[in-house]
């Protein structure tokens, strides 16, 4: 276990994951996904366009490199760790991108996740969240 925490920690401080990201969490649409007067059905409707906004596609293009590394590595060493997905979160709890190690299509994107992500990377300083770990 220890193994998938110094992997997951390593993965989150990569300059390249955090400008990916910082592209993304800057959209106005997510600032529009993310705005609590909104209603499910709203947001339901702006997924289609999210999944096909520019930076997030570079994120989930990102996310499928990385994974597919992992992947690579598991291979060739079947004691090594394995990924069986890659997700992004924002501060609030909504999926920007995910990658999966099948042809999984992810319903989840655009959407927010119930349960706080093992570790976040922080664009900028924000309130403390209970659960959340840098």
């Amino acid at each position: 276990m220890e193994r998938y925490f110094r992997l997951i920690r390593k993965e989150s401080g990569v300059p390249e994951l955090y400008q990916q990201l910082a592209a993304v969490a800057s959209l106005d649409m997510v600032r529009q996904l993310n705005d609590p007067r909104k209603s499910a059905r709203e947001i339901a409707a702006m997924r289609p366009a999210f999944l096909k906004e520019p930076a997030r596609c570079r994120l989930n293009d990102y996310l499928r490199q990385r994974l597919a590394y992992y992947l690579d590595r598991l291979a060739k060493d079947p004691s090594d760790v394995k990924f069986s997905s890659m997700l992004v979160l924002d501060v609030r709890g909504r999926m920007l991108a995910a990658a999966y190690d099948n042809q999984l299509i992810d319903f989840s994107v655009a959407g927010t996740m119930p349960t706080a992500p093992i570790f976040t990377v922080v664009l900028r300083p924000a309130e403390p969240h209970p659960g959340r770990y840098a």
